[in-house]
């Protein structure tokens, strides 16, 4: 949105009707809209504006430095205060937002506090010698030229155990090209780094005009294990047996699914130590429901329901048992 402040004119009386007017401006027409027209003597009355980030500023008609804050969505002046030994012409750094301004006689450079409109002399802004020398008249601070909304976006990133992951962080807005510092070192535009544990990293980005940005990236690791003790066998006399996962990942956040293609369940399934009576391929899964990991083990159980075999050993002498 384009601003202006200005007088507006009488058309009966064919002259300028001194008053305090806000207007939005449209850049491609030029044509003018009034936000307020309010008349009244000159030390009420803003005729310059200047915007900072977050704020905008009026001074008034009279050449004085009558310090206002302005609302733009209405055109309503609220007055910070008054210092007479600076111009109506104030400017405000685009950065920081100081606001700065000139001295009608003598050229004199201040800055001007936002608070209550003292100013602070800073030095004479003769560009040559005192006789005939260059004047500066107003002041006006250039936009920077680096995009000051720059961004970037670096999401978070989670793992199922140890491993490999690249941080590419998605830039916006700056002035190309652009530098990278790494938490850890490094300075290329994206990393692959080896995270054995939740880890965070940062990057702080530059651009050829000097901004920079920060962000941060938190790559969780979710350690998971699933593994199942070498079971006993099933035998005639052992008929059934409990399997044992407790040395896997234990924890609310874990659950545990327990299968088989041809053996045979006969209870907890979804416990470390199912009960089976059964021989066969048991397998264990176990989830993380808060990352959604999961790890699997396999265990083969064995069952041996064989009948014994009794055999005689014939080859010694043959005894014979006479009952007298």
């Amino acid at each position: 949105m384009l601003y202006a402040a200005g007088y507006t004119l009488n058309p009966s009386q064919n002259s300028w009707v001194y008053s305090r007017t806000l207007m939005t401006v449209d850049p491609l027409t030029g044509n003018a809209s009034v936000i307020i027209d309010i008349t009244g003597s000159c030390d009420q009355e803003f005729d310059r504006l200047a915007f900072a980030p977050g704020a905008t500023y009026g001074t008034d008609r009279c050449g004085d430095a009558y310090l206002y804050s302005v609302d733009v969505s209405n055109g309503s002046a609220t007055y910070i205060g008054t210092n007479p030994t600076t111009s109506a012409n104030i400017c405000v750094h685009p950065t920081t937002g100081a606001l700065f301004s000139i001295a009608p006689n003598d050229k004199q450079f201040y800055s001007i506090s936002s608070s209550n409109g003292n100013a602070t002399y800073i030095g004479n802004t003769h560009t040559s010698s005192d006789f005939g020398g260059d004047k500066i008249n107003s002041l006006t601070f250039a936009p920077s030229i680096s995009n000051t909304s720059m961004t970037s976006t670096l999401d978070d990133i989670s793992l199922c155990n140890p491993n490999n992951t690249t941080l590419t962080p998605i830039l916006n807005g700056g002035t190309e090209p652009y530098s990278y510092e790494w938490s850890n070192g490094l300075t290329d535009p994206s990393i692959t780094v080896f995270s054995s544990q939740t880890s965070s990293y940062s990057v702080t980005i530059t651009d050829a005009c000097g901004s920079s940005i920060t962000d941060e990236v938190n790559v969780e690791v979710s350690t998971i294990n699933a593994e199942i003790s070498t079971p006993q066998e099933l035998t005639c006399t052992n008929t059934t047996i409990n399997l044992d996962a407790s040395n896997s990942s234990m924890g609310t956040q874990y659950t545990y699914l327990w299968s088989t293609n041809n053996g045979n369940i006969v209870s907890g399934n979804t416990t470390l130590d199912p009960l089976i009576d059964s021989g066969g391929v048991y397998e264990l899964l176990v989830t993380n429901t808060n990352s959604g990991c999961t790890e699997v083990d396999i265990v083969q159980v064995i069952q041996n329901i064989e009948e014994p075999i009794a055999t005689i050993d014939n080859t010694g002498p043959l005894l014979s048992l006479i009952h007298i």
